[in-house]
């Protein structure tokens, strides 16, 4: 369910012309081309910590991010 809260932060986000980090995961996991049970054998990231984050139904913990992040070759900026 969304909030008030989480419709501010994403206004913010948009008039601010900012992609929060965890659009920026998921749209990598969605470019990689790699179904959602590769990326996760491959990265070690749950199945369905992975399948529930890019359905927007929860985040990650920041260790989860870290490795996929990584499996995907991308570093923040």
């Amino acid at each position: 369910m969304t909030t008030r809260k989480d419709v501010a932060k994403l206004q913010r986000l948009w008039y601010t012309h900012e992609v929060a980090v965890s659009d920026q995961l998921r749209q990598a996991v969605k470019a990689s081309g790699k179904s959602a049970r590769e990326i996760a054998a491959g990265s070690g990231v749950a199945l369905t910590v992975l399948t529930r984050f890019m359905l927007g139904e929860t985040t990650m913990r920041t260790n989860n991010v870290d490795v996929l992040a990584a499996y995907l070759g991308l570093e923040l900026k």
